[in-house]
């Protein structure tokens, strides 16, 4: 059986046209990786003119175009203003991100994993009290106070509330830094401070609460961190428990509570410091303080905004 023309041109504008329609829809899926190599300098442009910093980027800058857009950008280096030495302000190793883009639909943040890795910072205070850290603006500020975030109507009486925000949060990796090093030298003072985070790690218990672990060393002492958060509960504007244990040289410290943004429930912080070694607070805190060793001592923090109590410390 013949075709009639018109039914034949018909199935075909239609074949093209579901071509046109499906073709971009099945590439979001699978993810489209795009490495910029040509764009490289353009990019560096408009982040130097950004930063009024020398900026350059000698890595791989790859986008992956999908339902889950990531980036992910190698060896980048911020210089330092002049006068402050060759090295670079700021060094990253690698850096990569990705996220969800259809659960932004429903005001849900899914942010499948953020990656920070070999991230160094090198802070300078001249003997002229000059720094290396402020960064010039490219535009002024605005004047008018129109712009700035309502945080309350309560806020001209310094009664400061949090109204929150209707999205929710999860992370479905891992929000991941490694060796990272922040480096502060003062010249007028000759002090050199060094702190270093070997690994921090964010992570999704159930639907609110985040979980953080942390290592590394300041001031030549080991430290370590575990804490939970209930960060969806907080950004929504509703009271969340936090819990965090640290451990510093030979001090553990301890700190859980509920935290409460609205101005008719109570927030609290239950704090525990136990620190028996004489040297370490020597160490950390000077020579002049190491008599006070041990310490052990516990207190709570209760408040509302405008209202705050600090029991007797035990």
């Amino acid at each position: 059986m013949n075709m009639k023309p018109w039914i034949k041109r018909s199935l075909i504008g239609f074949t093209v046209l579901l071509l046109i329609v499906l073709l971009p829809i099945a590439a979001l899926m699978v993810g489209v990786k795009v490495e910029i190599g040509d764009s490289r300098q353009l990019v560096t442009k408009l982040l130097s003119e950004q930063l009024q910093r020398d900026v350059l980027i000698n890595g791989n800058i790859q986008l992956e175009l999908s339902f889950r857009p990531a980036i992910t950008v190698e060896d980048i280096h911020i210089a330092n203003p002049s006068g402050f030495g060759e090295q670079s302000f700021a060094q990253v190793r690698k850096t990569s991100a990705q996220v969800q883009v259809l659960p932004l639909l429903r005001q849900h943040l899914e942010i499948e994993q953020v990656l920070l890795d070999g991230f160094y910072l090198e802070l300078i205070r001249t003997e002229q009290g000059e720094n290396n850290w402020q960064f010039a603006s490219s535009a002024a500020a605005p004047s008018n106070t129109a712009s700035q975030p309502e945080l309350s109507k309560s806020e001209s009486n310094n009664d400061f509330t949090w109204q929150g925000i209707n999205y929710s949060f999860e992370i479905k990796e891992q929000i991941l830094i490694s060796d990272a090093r922040i480096s502060y030298t003062d010249q007028a003072a000759e002090a050199v401070l060094s702190w270093q985070l070997e690994e921090l790690k964010l992570t999704s218990l159930d639907s609110e609460t985040l979980a953080m672990t942390a290592k590394g060393s300041m001031l030549d002492e080991r430290y370590f961190l575990d804490s939970t958060w209930q960060l969806e509960p907080l950004l929504q504007g509703r009271a969340g428990d936090v819990q965090l244990n640290m451990q510093v040289a030979d001090a553990s410290l301890g700190l859980s509570g509920q935290l409460a943004p609205q101005k008719d429930i109570n927030s609290y912080l239950e704090l525990k410091l136990d620190w028996q070694n004489a040297d370490s607070i020597a160490r950390l805190l000077g020579e002049n303080l190491s008599h006070i060793a041990p310490i052990k001592l516990a207190t709570r923090f209760d408040g509302k905004p405008g209202s705050y109590s600090l029991s007797p410390i035990s």
